[in-house]
């Protein structure tokens, strides 16, 4: 059996212009809304579309559990949704799960490919690089 190994294949990065938080029985939750940001890597170029962002609970332990819906616009007019889970600690690094949907074409690989994603997120922002599963 062949161990999996992780293979860079996009980064991403996105700033937020909208920070809303409220108190929950669950925890803080919050709201950080995407305004910029971009896609890049294996062929793939693209822009974050606005209203898209971060729906987010911080723990009673610091820690943030992480519900990002991001849409890109590829510079060839193709698009692409992001839903990654994660969690990010309190000196901001970030672990996700990124999953992507788009239509058929030369960018749906991403329907059918595990990824896993670290970087670092702040209420400015977050930056991941996101990596491929293989083996």
């Amino acid at each position: 059996m062949t161990l999996p190994v992780l293979d860079h294949v996009l980064d991403i990065s996105v700033r937020f212009d909208l920070d809303i938080v409220f108190p929950s029985v669950s925890g803080e939750r919050g709201f950080l809304r995407a305004c910029d940001g971009k896609i890049s890597g294996s062929g793939i170029e693209g822009q974050v579309e606005p209203q898209a962002g971060d729906w987010l609970i911080r723990r009673p332990d610091g820690v943030l559990e992480n519900d990002q819906r991001i849409f890109f616009t590829t510079t060839s007019g193709h698009h692409i949704y992001m839903r990654s889970l994660g969690f990010t600690a309190q000196n901001g690094r970030f672990h996700c799960t990124p999953r992507f949907d788009t239509q058929a074409g030369p960018h749906d690989w991403l329907t059918r490919t595990v990824f896993a994603g670290v970087g670092r997120l702040d209420a400015s922002g977050f930056e991941i690089r996101v990596y491929k599963l293989e083996g």
